[in-house]
């Protein structure tokens, strides 16, 4: 039936009751995990069990709702503080001062070089960027490095959550606090996965062939690039060049099928596989609470991976304004300590 009106005490009970039942989980979550890491004394444990769980009782008339204007006025009032720090790195720190002022001097001086040259009309050609990317890769690659055996963590989710500290409680600057080598899938594999995408329709579903030709085109000058890149990482640098796009889409094939392209679709669990195969068994798939197809193809695929790779440590964690950054990394850290077990 259409909702009305008449019937919005019923409405807001069940958005009540759902709330309740959402803090219920998070904070049997946060005893299951606690119990299970053993920090500190039993009887401490079981206090702060009981002390969650009456918690939750004394809240059970109080409204978890929020004003959109306060929401609002502290996300501005976070964006403001981060535009206003001054440090001497724009982008993520590596906890490492003089890398970091090495690479930003880098980033800036290739930056403006490559804005000149566009601004030119140069550098558009796939000659010009052969040229350029092996002189980037080249520069980055004298750097000098220590490497050092580190567990191996990959990360993959939706498209928002994946990549932004905002979205993902600074998801990437606390697996560098865990003292952790992590690899993040780049954007030119979901650029490709959108136009890839359109092949597929034509395959499944038929459709205009002058469409399919255009998608066809796209998608392999995308591949030229993706090319380019790989083959410059790879063959002038000691760095992961990562994988190809159309061997994480073959990989992922073996789990689910190429039809199932909602949100990230098929290219999440393709991505799992990708970085399974790298040696990055150990993944973290982040999540906004409620998003169906990044459940399915997240959360939902991970049984039928884990039969193909046995190996592969994968934990699910929901990003959304009730979910408490202390449950976020406390799962994340259970996820380590199985991975230093095995290592």
């Amino acid at each position: 039936s259409v909702p009305s009106a008449s019937n919005v005490d019923y409405y807001i009970n069940i958005v009540h009751e759902k709330a309740l039942l959402r803090r219920l989980i998070s904070v049997s979550n946060d005893i299951a995990t606690e119990s299970m890491l053993e920090n500190g004394n039993v009887n401490d444990i079981l206090d702060g069990a009981e002390m969650k769980i009456l918690n939750v009782v004394k809240t059970r008339r109080s409204s978890e709702f929020h004003k959109i204007q306060d929401v609002i006025f502290k996300a501005q009032s976070d964006l403001e503080k981060l535009a206003e720090q001054k440090g001497e790195i724009t982008g993520l720190p590596t906890g490492f001062y003089e890398i970091d002022k090495v690479t930003d001097e880098k980033i800036d001086k290739w930056a403006i070089y490559l804005a000149d040259l566009l601004n030119d009309n140069k550098g558009y050609s796939k000659k010009d960027l052969k040229k350029y990317c092996k002189a980037i890769v080249e520069d980055f690659a004298a750097i000098k490095l220590e490497k050092t055996n580190k567990i191996k963590v990959g990360i993959v989710g939706e498209i928002y959550v994946k990549y932004a500290p905002l979205g993902n409680n600074n998801l990437e600057k606390f697996l560098q606090s865990q003292n952790v080598e992590y690899m993040i899938p780049g954007v030119m594999g979901f650029a490709l996965y959108c136009i890839d995408n359109g092949l597929i329709d034509h395959e499944l579903y038929g459709g205009n062939i002058i469409k399919k030709y255009i998608y066809d085109f796209f998608y392999h000058y995308m591949l030229d690039l993706e090319s380019i890149i790989y083959n410059s990482v790879k063959n002038y640098s000691s760095f992961n060049p990562g994988s190809r796009f159309e061997n994480g889409k073959k990989l992922g094939e073996k789990i689910i099928g190429l039809g199932c392209k909602m949100g990230e679709g098929w290219l999440l669990t393709s991505e799992i596989m990708e970085l399974c195969e790298m040696g990055y068994d150990n993944i973290i798939c982040t999540q906004p609470f409620g998003c169906l197809p990044n459940h399915i193809n997240g959360k939902g695929m991970v049984r039928k991976i884990t039969e193909v790779v046995s190996n592969a440590n994968i934990v699910a964690i929901d990003y959304d304004p009730s979910a408490t950054s202390v449950n976020q990394e406390n799962r994340i850290k259970l996820m380590l300590s199985i991975a230093s077990q095995k290592a």
